[in-house]
């Protein structure tokens, strides 16, 4: 592997601009192009960012300045251009979801093992610093036995949002609403921080966009740990505007709040603040995109196993489509394949 790494971004919107950011900051990354089915959008990324703009995807994949692959295109997808891209011996970072059904995201998986490539989520805030400490924390030992978490996400989306694609608030491109397209990455958090679950009660509706998009603005869940924890989940694109994420752990010992860029102990003192950056729109989302990108390319130089596993993208798709089934009735996960 060449001392740069080539990446190609699939997808030329909003989340590839991100991607396109990230890997413009790093010295061993190169950016080599854009394709998407959109000729004129890939063009324009591609003149923003001072690359190339490919006509078709067999022009982009037979490239062999591409390593690796961002994908960055609707959610449903995800699976048609990453298999292809994995046969075609690319290494991917995928965008979350991996994909909207377990039978596609299971077919990714094993194509992506077959052709030997490295394949991982895009779960950007686990590198966020409030959420890297308290894993540390965890993984110290300070704070014991998990006991109880809650994960709050208050966003807000209109009509406009939607209008903008034709994919969308869709079942067949988006696979679900709130939790599905913005609300995955808090639950990843959590399930990363408190294990494997094996229960999920809960609800969904539609607050404000009926009539404009198919799935839920609204989900509430309530998670059951194999380790006995438990954890309540409140998703939410209809609040009156976006507010920092919150996630609470609780412990037999300790307390530890993360509130967008900022942690606090249990005392209410601010422990870790994140660095304000230009990658990401928001401060407090900071810039878990340029770290993710980093990290990924030191684990194809280094031959390291990326630090989100596979699995844990099955997983998190896993509890979203278990609470769609729920309605309000206790459904039960098998999680055997992880």
């Amino acid at each position: 592997m060449k001392e740069k790494v080539g990446f190609g971004i699939i997808g030329a919107g909003m989340i590839a601009a991100h991607h396109g950011k990230a890997m413009a900051d790093l010295k061993n990354v190169r950016l080599i192009g854009f394709y998407d089915t959109n000729y004129e959008s890939a063009k324009k990324r591609a003149e923003e960012f001072h690359c190339k703009a490919y006509a078709s995807f067999e022009e982009f994949l037979a490239d062999p300045e591409i390593e690796a692959v961002t994908i960055a295109t609707p959610s449903g997808m995800h699976g048609s251009v990453a298999i292809p891209a994995a046969k075609a011996g690319k290494h991917i970072l995928c965008e979350k979801p991996l994909e909207i059904t377990l039978e596609k995201v299971d077919e990714i998986i094993r194509v992506c093992e077959e052709n030997r490539v490295l394949l991982s989520p895009v779960f950007q805030t686990r590198f966020t610093k409030p959420v890297q400490l308290v894993r540390e924390a965890m993984r110290s030992g300070r704070f014991g036995r998990m006991v109880l978490a809650s994960a709050q996400m208050r966003w807000f989306r209109d009509a406009s949002y939607y209008s903008g694609s034709n994919w969308r608030g869709t079942w067949k491109m988006d696979g679900g609403g709130a939790l599905m397209n913005q609300a995955i990455h808090t639950l990843d958090l959590a399930l990363w921080m408190l294990g494997n679950p094996v229960a999920v009660t809960g609800t969904v509706t539609n607050n404000h966009l009926v009539g404009t998009i198919d799935e839920e603005d609204t989900a509430e869940l309530y998670i059951e740990f194999e380790s006995g924890a438990k954890a309540n989940f409140y998703a939410t694109t209809a609040a009156v505007s976006d507010t920092p994420v919150i996630i609470s752990l609780t412990t037999k010992s300790d307390r530890y709040t993360a509130f967008g860029n900022k942690g606090f102990d249990r005392a209410g003192d601010t422990v870790v603040v994140n660095e304000k950056t230009d990658i990401i729109a928001k401060d407090y989302w900071g810039n878990g995109h340029l770290h993710l990108v980093r990290d990924f390319y030191d684990c194809l130089k280094s031959g390291r196993k990326f630090p989100i596993g596979v699995s844990e993208a099955y997983r998190a798709v896993s509890v979203i489509l278990a609470l769609y089934r729920s309605c309000g009735k206790r459904v039960e996960l098998d999680l055997s394949k992880l």
